[in-house]
């Protein structure tokens, strides 16, 4: 009997391989299940992968920043970590460009002071507080703005409301050169917000302009408007989703038990191949998107 007792002892690890990779891909599943329902997936908090404009390579290449212009936006990616676009070098007593992903509110419960949202997983950054600014959603009439040129109204004229936007110029410098023909080109983004828009609201394009100065040197500006989100209705479409990090532009908020998502959300080159796309405008990006829908959220 121990004889046979010895041979079923040996026999075990026979069948421990199926165990194993049982275990193992449950745990895999409940890993890929909680990235995907703890905040969809976030990458890690503290990884960072930075990128600049143009031919700039590092920080010493970047212009200093003006006065409430956007130093950098931070991409809360999908299973991949933080992307920061740095855009221009802060300037003011030393102070750096915040680079971290941050909640609506601090430690303290107070707002970001230097965090404005731009879509549902990117955030554009300043290097000075822009709660100084004034709120975008409240308009002030002429009177009761003292930077507006005209403070003089008649008493008995109805108050003509003053809106603000944040501002975005793209200059493309296009070079070619004598050595090889090569033609490269160079672009410089800068930005100017005149007032803070709140979260979970939008940005809308208001006006757009663009022109060329040169054979070389081209620019367009465009003025953002800070907007609340409207209601709308299940099945409507909601908003437009980058293809290359999956970030969504809201246009409306969907009801209770709704998200905005694609129709098909896989990803990759399965994803590249949807047709339900359409190039869109929107604020620091200009590309294909994939349009999203209001959809029950167990769908």
């Amino acid at each position: 009997m121990s004889g046979l007792r010895v041979k079923s002892n040996r026999s075990t690890p026979a069948s421990a391989p199926f165990r194993v990779s049982l275990s193992t891909t449950i745990s895999m599943v409940a890993v890929i299940f909680t990235l995907m329902h703890s905040d969809y997936g976030g990458g890690s908090a503290t990884a960072q992968e930075f990128v600049y404009p143009g031919q700039a390579k590092s920080e010493r290449d970047l212009s200093t920043c003006a006065p409430y212009e956007i130093c950098s936006v931070v991409h809360k990616r999908y299973w991949f970590s933080i992307k920061v676009e740095r855009l221009c070098r802060c300037d003011v007593d030393g102070q750096e460009c915040p680079n971290s992903w941050s909640d609506d509110n601090d430690e303290n419960g107070e707002p970001d002071k230097y965090t404005m949202a731009l879509n549902n997983r990117a955030q554009i950054k300043f290097c000075e507080p822009i709660t100084a600014l004034p709120n975008c959603l409240q308009q002030q009439s002429p009177a009761e703005d003292e930077n507006s040129i005209n403070t003089t109204t008649s008493s008995t004229a109805a108050p003509v409301p003053v809106e603000r936007f944040l501002h975005v110029i793209n200059e493309t410098r296009t070079e070619t050169s004598s050595i090889d023909n090569a033609t490269t080109k160079n672009y410089k983004l800068t930005s100017k917000a005149e007032c803070y828009c709140p979260p979970h609201n939008t940005w809308i394009a208001h006006t757009h302009r663009k022109n060329q100065t040169s054979a070389a040197v081209s620019h367009s500006s465009t003025s953002y408007r800070c907007s609340r989100l409207p209601k709308c209705k299940a099945g409507d479409t909601c908003g437009y989703e980058r293809i290359d990090l999956y970030s969504n532009y809201y246009k409306c908020s969907c009801p209770y038990g709704y998200l905005c998502l694609r129709s098909d959300q896989s990803t990759g080159a399965s994803a590249a191949l949807d047709t339900d796309t359409r190039p869109v405008n929107e604020m620091l990006y200009q590309g294909p998107a994939f349009l999203t829908y209001c959809r029950k959220r167990y769908d």
